[in-house]
């Protein structure tokens, strides 16, 4: 999959909350530094970007669908299919995240954390469209659709293991199960123009709708923080979660997405 850069827009969040912290570093008073043993729960709030971890396509095929002159494409023609197919294709978008957890035991902890992941993307529409006339005589069109908003809101339960690299360095590693729920629109029919003889057809639009589902996948990943003072600190967040959701299709089938991706994202770390 190919990855771009964060946009100035989207690292706008985190950007600031560094900037913040550099600030909060800055004016802090010198305070002694707790032993990292002596910290039992934590709390980290970060900003960042979400990388999808793949695209899909969906193909649609009206059945005989009627209405010879209708210029959408479920009722392009009589007694002839009419098809499209949508390509999605999606790049990062912006991350929030909380998560908290408690140790339990030396290292060892159990944890939670929350994110919201939201994108707009187009997808590329080609489609085939039937002669209003004669039989065996489809026209091929082709455009974008308008952007298509998609937005994952997750929890992920966390088994961790803290380990002090040093009295201000600590980093943390986790794994547990996901919990996803996905909101995406999807293309649900084309529009067109075309004149007589009809022998050639022109995209017009892409109509849309929302549809949303749940499912449980997995996260893996790692938290690196440095503490300024005993309690307040700054970290990394590097997460990789996944899950299998099925959306209902206008086809009257499932379709198959991803859901997760790869977290990065920076923000607030404090130890209590």
């Amino acid at each position: 999959m190919t990855m771009h850069a964060p946009s100035r827009a989207a690292m706008r969040p985190a950007s600031w909350l560094a900037a913040a912290l550099v600030a909060l570093t800055g004016a802090a008073p010198a305070l002694a530094q707790a032993p990292t043993e002596n910290a039992r729960a934590f709390i980290t709030i970060n900003g960042g970007m979400q990388a999808l971890t793949t695209g899909f396509s969906e193909q649609v095929v009206f059945q005989e669908s009627g209405g010879v002159y209708r210029e959408v494409l479920s009722g392009a023609a009589a007694h002839e299919e009419a098809r499209f197919e949508s390509d999605y294709r999606f790049e990062t978008g912006t991350l929030y995240d909380v998560s908290g957890g408690v140790r339990i035991w030396s290292y060892l902890g159990v944890g939670v954390g929350v994110s919201r992941f939201e994108i707009e993307e187009t997808a590329s529409v080609s489609a085939q469209v039937p002669h209003p006339i004669f039989f065996n005589r489809d026209r091929s069109i082709s455009g974008a659709s308008p952007p298509l908003a998609r937005s994952e809101r997750a929890v992920h339960l966390q088994a961790l293991v803290a380990v002090p690299a040093s009295r201000s360095f600590t980093v943390t590693v986790f794994g547990g199960p996901t919990f996803f729920d996905v909101q995406q629109q999807l293309v649900t029919d084309v529009n067109f123009t075309h004149a007589y003889p009809y022998d050639m057809a022109t995209f017009s639009s892409a109509a849309i709708d929302r549809e949303s589902g749940s499912t449980v996948g997995f996260n893996v990943g790692a938290d690196v923080a440095y503490y300024f003072t005993g309690n307040v600190g700054i970290g990394w967040l590097t997460r990789y979660s996944r899950g299998m959701l099925e959306l209902p299709s206008v086809s009257d089938d499932t379709l198959d997405i991803e859901t997760g991706g790869l977290h990065t994202a920076v923000g607030l770390r404090l130890r209590f």
